[in-house]
């Protein structure tokens, strides 16, 4: 019984932490017309890639790759190619931008605008 007593209040905490959660993420998620977008944070980013072990012979692949620095940190910092792919267009000519400012689009990163029907990867030549 003696357990209970810190039960309660974890939970309640818990509860709290995850309400604060989902009221705050509307207020980050930016409009960018078609879908919602939450840009993750460069550190996770990096931190993603380092426990992937990205390396050179690596081809990265990013499902809702919204301004591409998933892939565009993978070929830049890590000699990785990668591919995003991102329901919104304008995000698409975003990641483009910034890959092109990177120094690391084709061949190395590219992104493309897709719909909810399948899709295909450019081959890895």
């Amino acid at each position: 019984m003696g357990g209970n007593r810190y039960w309660i209040p974890a939970c309640a905490g818990m509860t709290c932490f995850i309400v604060a959660c989902l009221a705050i993420t509307p207020a980050l998620a930016q409009d960018w017309g078609d879908t919602p977008y939450v840009q993750t944070p460069q550190n996770v980013v990096d931190t993603m890639l380092e426990i992937a072990k990205v390396g050179p012979g690596d081809y990265v692949i990013d499902l809702g790759s919204g301004d591409g620095r998933m892939v565009i940190t993978a070929a830049k910092q890590r000699g990785a190619r990668g591919f995003g792919v991102d329901l919104d267009r304008k995000l698409v000519a975003l990641a483009n931008r910034n890959a092109a400012r990177a120094g690391v689009a084709d061949p190395r990163c590219s992104t493309s605008a897709t719909s909810t029907r399948p899709t295909s990867a450019p081959p890895r030549s």
